[in-house]
């Protein structure tokens, strides 16, 4: 990389009226090498500069850069076109240009580093537009390792839309052509991007087995960042199933391998997966420690912060809830929904900065009922308890709306938006609503097979029905022996008071 920049800088100086007498350096090696910069820097997940080098080097080759929104549409409505004349006669057009397939292809890369970056910029139509561009210059080529990822790309922004026929039968034309290609290292991208898909909809195995499979190829090819990246993945995978103690231990492997590679983004991405382990686990002390560590990262300005920093918010709201410390709370709550607001609906893994906005604001709406039934324990300086449930009620109802906006494209969303909607109806009065939600989460939960949403749903369930009632204990019972499995030991611990409240 350095190499690449002090050769820009020697161009630069040689293109001086000065150095007239220097061979002059065609637009299209100048161009090659911005592009090859481009890629460096998204390998060191500097995604500013890569961005900056990558647009000018497909400007100066002659490609369309979507630099505005309606820049973006453009593209996307072009090259969308393109695709779908590709698909209706692939004979004519794939591998239509292949004596250009070398400059093709690395444009086609460029475009798909392209993809990455703007997907952590949170431009979801820059996303789509590179995405699109980088499939259709790779298919102009023909069968490649480049083609296979845009396959998978593309595929992967069907299912974002959701368009799950189309993703699925882009995924398996990855597959195939990654095969042909006898590429291992296309054959690992194609089987990271089809487990992304696949933890979305809830194949946990599948999706394991995929991962495993890119952190061996790439531990194999030397590839530490990709190899990371699958290590994420199976994380995320444990963590949505309920083994946490599994994810965390992944997370804490990720993060030592990040900082000796000097790379924050990653680091923060551990950080961020290790503390929402923490909170399910109910360790707050070392929660708190993690969470000041990732807001210093965040803080520190590192490029490809797609959470907006509404993670460091979203946690902090739940450390001060289960601490009780309501003010604290609120305040980190409001801010994590402010910055929600811009996070993007791209990515299963954004279920969880969703979901615990939606609860705290719930669980501070209860403690604060809580209080007004016995106003003596109220501190001095708290705020007058309608006004605080007025905020709570206004912020579960957008939060409720977000997570059912991402549970839409990624149904492992499905058990968390109907529990935490059925605890809004719920405290709006509606028993009959909040029990059918509760029991379409479940049984999403039991389909899905997420052992922590089913305890959670149980323990609802159970706490609400009458102490009369046979399915209580039951409920309560199953509620705490979820919990205890998963570890999840503040959730254990209110379980078992109510049962013991029995």
């Amino acid at each position: 990389m350095q190499f690449l920049q002090q050769v820009l800088e020697l161009d630069a100086t040689q293109a001086s009226p000065s150095s007239a007498h220097q061979a002059p350096v065609s637009d299209l090696r100048r161009a090659q090498w911005r592009l090859s910069l481009g890629k460096a820097f998204v390998n060191l997940s500097n995604y500013g500069e890569a961005r900056t080098n990558l647009e000018r080097g497909l400007k100066a080759s002659g490609q369309p850069v979507p630099g505005s929104v309606p820049g973006a549409a453009g593209i996307v409505a072009s090259q969308l076109a393109r695709q779908v004349l590709h698909r209706w006669w692939p004979a004519r057009y794939v591998g239509l240009r292949s004596p250009q397939r070398e400059i093709l292809l690395q444009e086609a890369s460029a475009y798909e580093a392209l993809t990455e970056s703007y997907y952590l910029a949170s431009l979801p139509l820059h996303t789509v537009a590179a995405g699109v561009k980088s499939l259709n210059l790779a298919e102009l080529a023909g069968p490649s390792p480049e083609l296979a990822r845009g396959y998978a790309s593309f595929g992967a922004l069907m299912g974002f839309v959701p368009l799950h026929g189309l993703a699925e039968k882009y995924s398996q034309r990855a597959m195939q052509t990654a095969e042909a290609s006898d590429n291992v290292a296309a054959l690992a991208w194609v089987s990271m991007i089809r487990g992304i898909y696949e933890t979305g909809i809830g194949k946990w195995d599948s999706a394991s087995a995929l991962f495993d499979n890119v952190v061996r190829t790439n531990t194999r090819l030397g590839d530490e960042r990709h190899a990371g990246d699958g290590t994420q993945l199976l994380a995320s995978v444990a963590y949505f199933r309920g083994n946490f103690e599994e994810s965390l231990h992944l997370v804490e492997g990720l993060y030592g391998s990040a900082v000796r590679r000097n790379d924050r983004r990653v680091q923060a991405e551990a950080l961020r997966w290790k503390g929402h382990c923490l909170l399910a686990l109910g360790k707050l002390q070392e929660l708190q420690t993690c969470v000041n560590e990732l807001q210093k990262l965040r803080n520190a300005g590192i490029s490809g912060d797609v959470f907006n920093q509404t993670d460091v918010y979203a946690l902090l709201g739940a450390l001060h809830t289960r601490r009780g410390e309501k003010q604290k709370a609120l305040d980190a709550i409001d801010e994590a929904a402010r910055r929600a607001v811009k996070m993007p609906n791209s990515s299963s893994e954004m279920i969880l900065e969703r979901a615990t906005i939606a609860e705290t604001y719930l669980r501070l709406w209860e403690m604060q009922g809580a209080e007004s039934k016995s106003p003596a324990n109220v501190p001095a300086g708290v705020p007058d308890n309608a006004a605080v449930v007025l905020r709570c009620r206004r912020g579960v109802s957008k939060a409720c709306k977000a997570l059912g906006s991402i549970s839409r494209v990624f149904p492992i969303g499905q058990p968390f938006t109907l529990l935490w909607s059925g605890l809004y109806s719920h405290l709006q009065g509606n028993s009959a609503k909040a029990n059918a939600a509760w029991t379409k989460s479940l049984a999403a939960a039991k389909q899905l097979q997420m052992l922590y949403a089913e305890g959670l749903a149980e323990y609802e369930l159970g706490r609400h029905l009458q102490s009369h009632d046979q399915n209580r204990k039951a409920r309560l019972q199953r509620a705490s022996d979820i919990f205890r499995q998963v570890g999840a030991a503040h959730d254990l611990s209110h379980a078992e008071q109510a049962l013991r409240a029995d």
